[in-house]
């Protein structure tokens, strides 16, 4: 693999085109120079959306699913625009920072997505990148969203604001995805559950999203995209345990890196 700037590509010639082991150490390699800490491969056999995956995308096998988490510089830019939507204030120029924040991280994901696509396909096996912005919970491109994916990978587990809680850093991450024909021989995968089922994301809701995901009922309509339910959860790395301090501290002051 050779660098270019921030970029990454993969000579395929080069590549052993030999078993499912070296396969496998080719799209684990593409993760880790891409900085990727977390990837697991799923087996879709005997999921109740077996069929219904193979009707739309043919002979689809497994799911290969990662996640990039948040740095600081885009956390914080998370968290000052969180501030002013639950103050009703639209800020323009934040929002435009955030979106084109946001995009890169899209971006990045997508290009890590077509590199294990192209990888896989080179070695005769069909694949198709997952799509990365959608909605948690709201996702048409699959039967079930890319969270429930991630709990049956043991990457973490689906926590009630239907995002995949992850130990390292909670909700605080962006998923991607790859569909593909290839199944590794091997696969072990010990489920985790780190969301504690606190509900601190429920209550901090501010459009009422989540007012009923104490009885598993939800209403994605009213969600707008505020990321408080990611900031407030407990689990992993820089969350805010007190939400309340958060919420009545107002970080105007705070200058914003882009991602």
């Amino acid at each position: 693999m050779e660098a270019t700037k921030n970029h990454y590509w993969v000579d395929f010639s080069k590549m052993k085109k030999t078993d499912y082991n070296n396969i496998c150490k080719n799209v684990e390699e593409i993760f880790r120079i891409n900085n990727v800490e977390h990837f697991a491969q799923v087996a879709l056999t005997g999921l109740s959306v077996e069929k219904q995956i193979k009707d739309m995308f043919g002979d689809v096998k497994s799911i290969f699913v990662f996640y990039l988490n948040y740095d600081n510089g885009f956390l914080k830019l998370k968290k000052r625009r969180a501030l002013l939507i639950k103050k009703s204030d639209n800020d323009k120029y934040l929002n435009t920072i955030f979106i084109k924040s946001l995009e890169n991280i899209f971006t990045e994901i997508e290009r890590i997505s077509l590199e294990v696509c192209n990888c896989l396909e080179y070695q005769g096996y069909q694949s198709l990148p997952v799509p990365v912005r959608c909605i948690p919970g709201k996702e048409d491109f699959l039967p079930f969203s890319l969270a429930r994916f991630g709990q049956l990978a043991g990457l973490g587990n689906e926590g009630e604001n239907k995002c995949l809680i992850t130990p390292d850093y909670g909700p605080r991450i962006i998923m991607g995805a790859v569909l593909t024909s290839f199944l590794s021989e091997k696969l072990y995968i010990e489920q985790i559950e780190p969301c504690t089922h606190c509900f601190k994301c429920a209550d901090v809701c501010p459009s009422g999203a989540l007012t009923g995901a104490r009885d598993k009922i939800y209403f994605w309509e009213k969600c707008c995209m505020c990321s408080l339910c990611e900031i407030m959860c407990s689990v992993g790395k820089n969350n805010h345990h007190d939400s309340m301090a958060f919420l009545t501290n107002n970080h105007t002051n705070d200058k914003i890196n882009l991602v």
